[in-house]
Formats: structure tokens, sequence, C-alpha cells
């Protein structure tokens, strides 16, 4: 089993442990996480509720966060290619780089990196697990994920 990052199991709402067990994900919870980010990841776990507020990322450049800003209005179900990203914050030309963001992603389950592919619908790495890790969470979600590579 995977480890997901930032969560201890008690006092971990009860969807999550289901949608933990789904992914294959070993889920650790803090009952101390701060509510916006225990309501966001409660919502994503439960019915796949996008978190709209906000992400304090302090450290990122301004092309990281334009680059995950724009991920994270990508619908649950659907990909976009690193280009479409790129293309989408008026850097079409930097589809590699729009990559390289998504790699420093810290908040993988509120900014859904998995949801960007390559070109040619190559399904392209994942942080969080792998390829394999970023199949489960596109097939989970919804996405046509026979057609990726």
């Amino acid at each position: 089993m995977t480890s997901v990052r930032f969560f201890v199991t008690i006092g971990a709402p009860d969807g999550m442990h289901a949608w933990a067990q789904d992914l294959g994900l070993m889920l650790s919870w803090q009952a101390r996480a701060p509510g916006a980010v225990r309501a966001a990841l409660t919502g994503a776990a439960d019915d796949g509720k996008a978190y709209r507020g906000p992400v304090g990322l302090v450290r990122a450049t301004a092309f990281q966060r334009a680059v995950w800003a724009a991920t994270r209005t990508i619908p649950r179900g659907e990909t976009r290619t690193y280009g479409e990203v790129a293309q989408a914050i008026g850097s079409p030309r930097a589809a590699r780089a729009a990559g390289s963001a998504l790699a420093a992603n810290p908040l993988p389950l509120l900014i859904p990196c998995h949801r960007v592919i390559g070109a040619c619908r190559r399904l392209g790495s994942y942080s969080d697990g792998g390829p394999e890790m970023k199949r489960r969470l596109l097939a989970r979600e919804g996405a046509d994920v026979a057609s990726l590579r």
C-alpha cells in the first residue's frame, strides 16, 4: 500500500477510509488538520466535490501558481495535456515547464495533477504513487483510462 502524505487514522471522516482502500492507500489522518483542509479532503473522498477555497502556496513561483490554478479548473473525470495547461495560462510553448510545476505540486489531492497527461494520451508520471496510481485515480473519477498509454 502507498501512504498518503500529510494525513493518523484516528478521527478521519468515515468515507475517507473506504475511498483510500479503493485506491490501495493506507490513510493516515491528523485530527489537528486545519478545518479547510479536512473539509476539502472529505469532500474529495465522499463525493468528488472540488475544493474551491484558497490554497496557501507561499513558496511557489508565479508560473507554478498559474499552472496549479489552471489544473484546479479541470473537471473530475476529465483530462488535459501538459500543453493544454500551458496554453490555458498563456504560455503555449511551456508544456515541459508545466509538467515540472505539477511535479512540484505540494497538495495533489487539492490540485488534481493526476488529471494532466502527456501528448498522444500518454499517462505521464505522478509523484504520489507513480503512473499506476494516476491511472487508478482517473478511473475512480470516471475518466477514459483505456485509451491512455
